[in-house]
């Protein structure tokens, strides 16, 4: 895989790990369009759920 780096299992995404704060009280819409973004609405779902933030 040629995005590796992006991975959240590897501290990826589109911010990067330095970046990141904590969350506060608010909303966000991701947006999934054709077969990658499916893809990446599956891993993020994943992702919020294993971490118990919802």
């Amino acid at each position: 895989m040629i995005y590796r780096k992006l991975l959240l299992s590897a501290g990826g995404g589109i911010v990067s790990e330095k970046s990141k704060v904590e969350p506060g009280n608010c909303v966000i819409l991701n947006i999934g369009l054709g077969g990658v973004g499916i893809d990446c609405l599956k891993s993020l779902k994943k992702e919020v759920f294993s971490l118990g933030l919802v």
